[in-house]
């Protein structure tokens, strides 16, 4: 940035396809003049290649280790899988979990951990298979669920649905509703 030769190097963390969309200019209409208008500001780049899956799993296993995190090896498959992009949304996963688990006794909560955790992730990632399952709950077990402009909300639901096969509606509407949580506190007056 400075005439003279400091020897000081910035790293700068950047999407370069995300910055790239941002260029409003006419002139970089083409993504090769994107590219080397990029060019006019950095110097070298650094493509971080994208994490396999088996990376991901052992990245949601370390983190659940180091956090003493006791999580089923199913629930990690999850996290890994829905995630296999986003390693700061596993550890937000995480959180939202523990957070959940509370919501239930803590037996139950550690039985169905794993189907507790499928359900985070489906009510954030994928809102529309989210309210079809609040609507008829029993469409988790049923692997045509199928949405076509939603590849990965489906991929996701191949992965997670034989978890759900064996479960009662009972459990399943008990993890919907957390009612046994809010209701049986209360006074009957």
């Amino acid at each position: 940035l400075a005439p003279t030769n400091k020897n000081v190097i910035f790293v700068i963390p950047v999407d370069d396809g995300a910055l790239k969309k941002n260029f409003k200019n006419d002139s970089c209409s083409e993504d090769k003049d994107k590219e080397e208008f990029l060019r006019k500001f950095f110097n070298m780049v650094i493509r971080i290649k994208p994490y396999a899956e088996m990376d991901m799993f052992e990245f949601a296993k370390n983190v659940a280790v180091e956090n003493k995190m006791n999580f089923k090896p199913e629930t990690l498959y999850f996290a890994s899988s829905a995630y296999s992009k986003n390693p700061r949304r596993i550890i937000q996963l995480y959180n939202n979990l523990e957070a959940e688990k509370l919501n239930y006794e803590e037996s139950f909560a550690k039985a169905y951990e794993s189907q507790i955790c499928a359900l985070l992730i489906i009510r954030e990632d994928y809102p529309d298979y989210y309210l079809q399952i609040l609507r008829r709950p029993q469409i988790l077990r049923n692997e045509n669920l199928r949405d076509l402009k939603n590849v990965e909300g489906n991929r996701f639901l191949r992965i997670v649905s034989p978890s759900f096969k064996t479960l009662s509606l009972e459990v399943l509407s008990k993890i919907l509703s957390n009612t046994e949580a809010y209701f049986t506190s209360l006074d009957a007056d």
